[in-house]
């Protein structure tokens, strides 16, 4: 991918970040992340009452100190992950924005991930894979274990090591919603219609298998207690949580 096609694809890429009494040094430091790799962020809050956690800080005039233009949207009461998520959803397909990536209050995505997404999939679709979503593996960073690559059928769920010699996207049956990226077209395909019914549930994404595929890459991202690493896609259908 070029400079300028990488200039253009990542203004049409925006983040969703929910949070629920977060911290004020994570929650800068995931924003301060990605206001250098998207072209806008939705956060959304369900924090109950901010005055009573003492969380007073977060306010739209706090969120100016970051460089990307960031959409608030303060619930006042906790919708859940899944609404939450929506919320973002509905407000950036009505921005036309093409891409989402998804992400914890306490995430720390390295500067290049979004490009690294949209490159891993890019040439996964060069091949006529048909990618529904695609997001990084995890590295806690308390026990410094990788998160396991998903393969399920119809009656088993396994795990499988990372391979960390891989040097291509690996097929999965989940994906952490956290680091995820999906295209609205990839919406359009799996969730049809999309109404605001339609969530994704921490702390994972399911996408049942009908012939296209999920996918892991190999970008690290911190994550709170978790580092990410290794992209992983995803290829099926609809989307659901577990």
């Amino acid at each position: 991918m070029n400079a300028y096609a990488r200039e253009k694809s990542l203004s049409q890429v925006a983040a969703i970040i929910v949070t629920y009494q977060p911290n004020a040094i994570l929650l800068a430091r995931v924003l301060e992340r990605l206001s250098e790799q998207v072209a806008k962020i939705y956060l959304i809050d369900n924090t109950p009452n901010t005055q009573l956690e003492g969380i007073v800080w977060l306010e739209k005039k706090w969120l100016t100190q970051f460089t990307a233009p960031i959409a608030f949207y303060p619930q006042g009461k906790n919708l859940g992950v899944a609404k939450a998520q929506n919320i973002g959803i509905e407000q950036a397909f009505a921005d036309h924005m093409q891409d989402l990536i998804f992400f914890d209050q306490d995430s720390s995505p390295p500067k290049n991930l979004s490009t690294q997404l949209l490159e891993a999939r890019g040439q996964l679709e060069a091949r006529g894979v048909k990618v529904g979503m695609i997001g990084p593996t995890i590295l806690d960073e308390k026990s410094h274990e990788y998160s396991p690559i998903i393969q399920a059928d119809l009656f088993w769920v396994r795990g499988y090591p990372v391979d960390l010699l891989a040097t291509q996207p690996i097929a999965t049956e989940y994906i952490i919603s956290s680091g995820s990226l999906i295209s609205f077209l990839g919406f359009r395909r799996f969730t049809i219609p999309f109404t605001r019914s339609i969530s994704l549930i921490n702390p994972f994404i399911r996408v049942i298998s009908t012939g296209e595929v999920q996918a892991l890459t190999t970008t690290p991202v911190r994550s709170g207690f978790s580092t990410r690493t290794k992209p992983a896609y995803a290829s099926g259908c609809s989307a659901g949580g577990m």
